[in-house]
């Protein structure tokens, strides 16, 4: 258990917290408030925006404040034990720049290492990463894999009855200015009329992305529908959603969500360059009329292509 530190500066928002421990040692800190961390299995409180203690939550059975409890630590030990459920296994179908990478990267974080991504079109690296990627639409690997990426762009997915099917889409014109500016990085030209040209058998192909996944009734498969515009306002609500898809809804931590949630990365893509905004939490900062080729004109056209029938 580490020695804790006070707070350097007075503060008149520091508090006095008792950490509980199983065998009886309880330990005085003085901070302005504790968290957990998205993992899960470390506890830091902070005075004067640092971290002025640590705890790994196995050792803690609670935190108390003038005699009250504020945190029973043993229910997140109690979360982790149930979370050692079964993952079922789902294929993700996506219209790209819906939010794909942005809720991947939630589930990881909520479930940990033992939950096992398969980016299927790239090399990705890291302990939630199938590296070796057969490029199936559907994978071999049912148990080892959990969770697997498809664009279905040659429209070759099969429908596989009692199989369970992620569908994210977006509404098509924020989610061609954003997949263009991917096109750009992947060297493609950087114009007015390039993206005329890019856009316009984009329009075509949601149309068709919209009827086999969207707009079909199908019955003999499972299969839950994540718009990015309900994933970014109501984010909370959609991982509760989605992590029940995954077989693991019985006692959701609300708050380690939402730290999750306030706490996300941005990656945002723009020209030939990629920034990553660490902290920035879940924002719709996009707007097409900010667009550098942004036509009111062209954009109607492109409007009316999606939705004619």
């Amino acid at each position: 258990m580490p020695t804790p530190t006070d707070p350097k500066e007075k503060n008149p928002n520091v508090k006095v917290f008792i950490v509980l421990t199983p065998a009886g040692k309880d330990v005085k800190i003085r901070a302005e408030s504790f968290s957990i961390s998205g993992d899960g299995r470390v506890i830091n409180f902070t005075a004067n925006n640092s971290v002025v203690a640590t705890f790994p939550v196995a050792g803690v059975t609670g935190v108390t404040m003038q005699n009250a409890l504020v945190r029973d630590i043993s229910a997140t030990r109690m979360e982790e034990k149930i979370n050692e459920a079964p993952i079922n296994y789902v294929v993700g179908v996506s219209w790209p720049r819906s939010g794909h990478h942005l809720l991947t990267r939630l589930l990881q974080g909520y479930i940990g290492p033992r939950f096992v991504y398969c980016p299927t079109y790239s090399k990705a690296k890291g302990q939630n990463f199938k590296s070796d990627c057969c490029n199936n639409s559907l994978c071999p690997n049912r148990g080892e894999v959990h969770y697997c990426k498809n664009h279905d762009f040659k429209w070759v997915v099969p429908k596989v009855p009692g199989t369970r099917y992620l569908i994210q889409y977006r509404e098509f014109l924020p989610s061609v200015v954003s997949n263009f500016e991917l096109h750009i990085r992947n060297g493609n030209e950087d114009t007015a009329d390039s993206f005329k040209k890019f856009s316009q058998p984009q329009a075509k192909n949601y149309r068709r992305f919209l009827e086999k996944w969207i707009q079909s009734k199908d019955t003999d498969i499972e299969k839950l529908v994540v718009r990015y515009e309900d994933l970014v306002k109501d984010t909370e609500g959609v991982l509760v959603k989605v992590l029940t898809f995954f077989g693991l809804g019985e006692n959701i931590n609300r708050e380690r969500l939402r730290g999750l949630i306030e706490t996300a990365e941005k990656i945002h893509v723009a020209g030939k360059g990629v920034e990553k905004i660490k902290d920035h939490g879940v924002k719709d900062a996009r707007k097409i009329e900010d667009f550098r080729y942004y036509s009111p004109e062209w954009f109607s056209q492109l409007d009316k292509l999606v939705r004619v029938a």
